[in-house]
């Protein structure tokens, strides 16, 4: 009889290791295959097992006269479910999506006075667990000047912790016309005359920030700030706005629009 029980008790646990082979692989295939156009707050990523890869988008096409938010379809643009919306505003959703083939994205968005487009772009393969911002400009390319222009930021600084009484800030240079001929500029903390926040790490020389360019983020006192973003070579025009950083945050500070069309203006989101 004690031999037949444990006979029993060994088969119990075969049966159980088979489920768990059986059941756990369709588990996580279909969080990937189902939850790809959800986004989701990622606060801490570990490295640790191969998992999804985590993007998120903003779009800076400054259509000033027409909808910002570009949609993003996933096998066709006629595709009626979405895949997601891309808002003019940074926030922290990510969306998670295979780490480990290309990711090929249909966009439908307007330009001008109410034009529509479509276009498409291609994300490539990323690594398990990396974070990316996408950030979709409009092409400057004079045959073809409002195409989708993809511009990617890693995003790895998010999984770490700020220093205690600091945050993270960033700049985004969306502004194509200041100051002219190079749309170049730097950021300067509570006084318009202070040392640049972004300096070249071998000089310490000013290294401004170029149009479409995202300068990744860094180290901040929190607090009550004025931001100033202008040119270093051009000080007749300064773009600025104040608020309350909170300290462990992160945030994307965008110089967007158009000087010519008077839509030129400076945002701060908090992430």
């Amino acid at each position: 009889m004690k031999r037949f029980l444990q006979s029993k008790s060994r088969i119990g646990v075969i049966i159980i290791m088979l489920e768990v082979l059986v059941f756990i692989p369709i588990l996580i295939s279909s969080f990937f295959l189902s939850s790809c156009s959800h986004s989701v707050e990622v606060q801490t990523i570990h490295d640790t097992i191969p998992g999804p890869a985590f993007l998120r988008f903003l779009a800076m096409l400054n259509n000033s006269k027409t909808s910002g938010i570009v949609h993003l379809r996933l096998y066709s643009p006629q595709n009626q479910d979405l895949f997601t919306d891309v808002n003019p505003e940074m926030n922290k959703q990510f969306v998670p999506v295979n780490h480990d083939s290309a990711l090929v994205l249909y966009a439908n968005y307007f330009f001008g006075t109410g034009t529509q487009k479509f276009d498409s772009l291609t994300v490539p393969a990323r690594k398990p667990y990396t974070m990316t911002t996408i950030v979709l400009f409009r092409s400057n390319d004079p045959g073809d000047p409002n195409r989708i222009f993809p511009i990617f930021a890693d995003d790895s600084v998010r999984k770490l912790i700020a220093p205690k009484d600091s945050c993270y800030v960033r700049l985004i240079n969306g502004l194509p016309d200041y100051p002219q001929p190079s749309p170049t500029v730097n950021m300067h903390i509570d006084d318009i005359n202070a040392p640049p926040l972004f300096k070249d790490i071998t000089t310490g020389q000013s290294s401004p920030v170029n149009f479409q360019e995202i300068r990744n983020y860094v180290l901040m006192p929190a607090g009550q700030h004025t931001i100033f973003v202008r040119s270093e070579t051009d000080i007749s025009q300064e773009y600025h706005s104040t608020l309350l950083f909170v300290k462990g945050q992160f945030y994307t500070i965008r110089l967007s629009g158009s000087k010519g069309e008077g839509s030129d203006q400076l945002s701060i989101d908090a992430e």
